[in-house]
């Protein structure tokens, strides 16, 4: 019995001395621009912020019988920015792409039973010997004058496909 109270007066000490435990925090979001060297529409290869646009789904959404959940896209996402090998080239999508996603090369990225479609549209208008900024990056500017926007295409799971509205 002595054992009891004695190890309950550590354990009170020890809550009192150390405080309350942390509070958890919920993270905003993943970083929005990574710098790599992308090839320019001149041919060219040079650094680039890459960032994702405005297509990307922002909430949990129904593909088939399935449901690709906002955590989901996410992880995909930053994937896709901190990614340094040679993106994953898709030669036949299994759904209709629409008017934005045509045109260029598409490309996949899977996360556990979830693969995103996407393609890369890059602008580059940095001056010979200038490397952008690539913090906090939205759209292009005169600090990110090479940008690399990640546009989204659609998504799989499992056996359900879903094209970007």
């Amino acid at each position: 019995m002595k054992l009891i109270i004695l190890a309950v007066f550590i354990a009170t000490v020890a809550c009192l001395v150390a405080g309350d435990p942390l509070p958890l925090t919920k993270r905003d979001g993943f970083p929005n621009s990574a710098m790599k060297p992308m090839q320019c529409p001149s041919g060219n290869t040079e650094v680039s912020c890459l960032v994702t646009d405005s297509s990307w789904p922002t909430n949990d959404f129904p593909c088939g019988q399935d449901t690709i959940r906002n955590n989901v896209i996410k992880a995909i996402t930053n994937g896709i920015l901190k990614k340094t090998a040679a993106d994953d080239v898709e030669g036949s999508p299994p759904f209709e792409l629409g008017p934005a996603c045509q045109g260029g090369p598409l490309y996949k990225f899977q996360h556990n039973t979830v693969t995103a479609f996407y393609v890369v549209k890059t602008e580059c208008d940095c001056k010979a010997g200038v490397v952008p900024s690539c913090s906090n990056v939205v759209e292009k500017s005169q600090d990110a004058c090479n940008i690399s926007k990640i546009v989204y295409c659609g998504a799989s799971s499992g056996q359900s496909h879903c094209a970007a509205k």
